[in-house]
């Protein structure tokens, strides 16, 4: 100090500005974003832990909702002593973040996660947007039994629909009545309203999910049984086919063939064998005159008309033996 009293300040030198290529040179342990609470020193995690948490990485077919939860699950069932819930999840939610969900999280804003709600919405918010939502909405409440889909399969579809968006905002009553129920094939429907002695709308909605949930259940385990017998039922009705095909090949060969005897060309001959179509090599000589009066026009109609009748009773008869095949497919096994 001086005499004066006064601070010597001319023996402090200010520091040197920084170099431009220091400037960008930082050390982070963990995304900027996340802001740490303080934890016990002696707490620690273990690689086993971080092995079992699930991945994620926004692939087709991947549900944000559904890692969240098994995220959570994981978290709250192995939680490590010295760590606090919302520590535990903060600290190892970016170790399983594969590719580009990775770098969402280090362009975030510079500590601006500081709870796990926090980053749970940034996440969903990303992953999860209300475009997504929407359609999952309108998937669930035009959904529609398929043909040939078993009840069992039909309930789970649904049910994989509404987990996929479980914000979706629907009531059981129109998740239950208005979409699943009316979605269904007509002859489900006819079960279900049959099995509640009228119709499903008469119950209430906890009896109806019980009831439904019943149903799905003892259809699952009759399901091998259905399918053995659509695999038969599907080889019965596929060696009828092929059966009426042949006679019906058989009988257009058949006209074909008498058709040119009757006209008895030289350039051709008529046998019983499939080769009648093959035409005859010419002979010399041959195309003489003959006396035979030529075919009319009303004989051929007539054949013509003969031949169709025949065919009219071919296709009645395979729409009946269709009829009756899905009749006994939609009858219920005993």
């Amino acid at each position: 100090m001086s005499e004066d009293g006064d601070d010597d300040r001319d023996d402090i030198l200010p520091l040197p500005p920084p170099l431009i290529r220091e400037l960008g040179r930082h050390r982070i342990n963990h995304p900027l974003c996340i802001v740490l609470p303080t934890i016990n020193q002696n707490a620690e995690i273990k690689p086993d832990f971080i092995q079992v948490l699930p991945k994620f990485g926004d692939l087709p077919g991947e549900s944000a909702h559904k890692h969240l939860a098994e995220f959570d699950l994981v978290c709250t069932t192995l939680r490590p002593q010295g760590f606090t819930e919302d520590h535990l999840r903060l600290l190892t939610f970016p170790h399983k973040l594969q590719g580009g969900t990775r770098d969402w999280l280090f362009d975030l804003s510079s500590r601006s996660i500081r709870t796990w709600n926090d980053l749970e919405e940034q996440f969903l918010r990303k992953f999860f947007p209300e475009s997504k939502a929407a359609n999952l909405r309108i998937s669930i409440s035009s959904i529609k039994q398929r043909q040939q889909e078993c009840l069992p399969d039909y309930w789970e579809r649904f049910q994989q629909l509404c987990h996929r968006c479980p914000n979706h905002g629907f009531s059981d009553y129109q998740l239950l009545i208005n979409y699943f129920y009316r979605g269904m094939s007509s002859f489900d429907r006819r079960i279900v309203d049959a099995a509640c002695g009228g119709s499903l709308t008469n119950k209430t909605v906890d009896e109806a999910k019980q009831l439904i949930f019943n149903m799905v259940s003892n259809g699952q385990q009759y399901e091998d049984e259905d399918d053995d017998r659509y695999r038969s039922v599907n080889r019965a009705e596929d060696a009828c086919v092929n059966e009426k095909l042949d006679a019906l090949t058989s009988l257009v060969r058949g006209f074909v063939g008498a058709q040119i005897q009757k006209d008895n060309h030289p350039n051709f001959s008529w046998s019983h064998s499939p080769e009648f179509f093959t035409s005859a090599q010419p002979q010399a000589g041959r195309y003489a005159h003959t006396d035979r009066p030529e075919p009319n026009m009303s004989d051929i109609l007539q054949s013509l008309a003969q031949s169709s009748h025949i065919i009219n009773n071919l296709v009645q008869s395979q729409q009946a033996f269709q009829q009756e095949t899905h009749r006994s497919l939609n009858s219920p096994l005993k």
